[in-house]
């Protein structure tokens, strides 16, 4: 939550979005993104961005041993070098790690995001995004099974785009 206007990522992406448009914030809403997200579709479609969330998703709500499992699957190359999902996989992985018993804050980790990998603050359009793909994130109620099978699809990429190798 903003503690400055007290509301969600996702309101505050929806505002911002309404503000450009020029309408209320339920027209700015594409319907689709009001339902949730079908993940064996997304998956059928080889959706590798939705497949990073759903990985980031594991990471948050999965039960200990998929945590530890995905920590070490994964590596910061499953991701896009300078993207909000490789920063925020950094950061989840490194408050695991820790065994830190508090709960991370990923709102400022969104917001350091901007200074830490671009070197200045994000814009209200990137800000809006992030907190967008957090929303996403912290929606998703992913299976172990959809936490391999999105493991996998990201593996793909990886592997066809030349960042890991096997």
């Amino acid at each position: 939550m903003d503690e400055q206007t007290g509301r969600r990522p996702a309101e505050e992406a929806a505002q911002y979005l309404a503000n450009l448009l020029g309408t209320s914030v339920a027209d700015a809403i594409p319907e689709q993104s009001k339902e949730s997200v079908d993940l064996e579709l997304e998956f059928f479609r080889n959706n590798v961005s939705i497949a990073a969330l759903v990985l980031l998703s594991g990471l948050l709500k999965g039960n200990n041993h998929l945590k530890q499992e995905l920590l070490g699957l994964l590596q910061p190359s499953h991701f896009w070098d300078k993207s909000i999902e490789r920063f925020l996989f950094l950061k989840i992985k490194e408050h695991l790690q820790a065994n830190d018993s508090s709960e991370l804050d990923l709102e400022i980790c969104i917001q350091e995001y901007g200074l830490s990998v671009w070197g200045k603050p994000q814009d209200e359009r990137s800000l809006a995004n992030a907190r967008f793909k957090l929303s996403q994130i912290l929606g998703f109620e992913p299976t172990e099974n959809q936490v391999y099978r999105a493991f996998q699809l990201r593996r793909e990429w990886a592997l066809r785009r030349g960042f890991i190798s096997d």
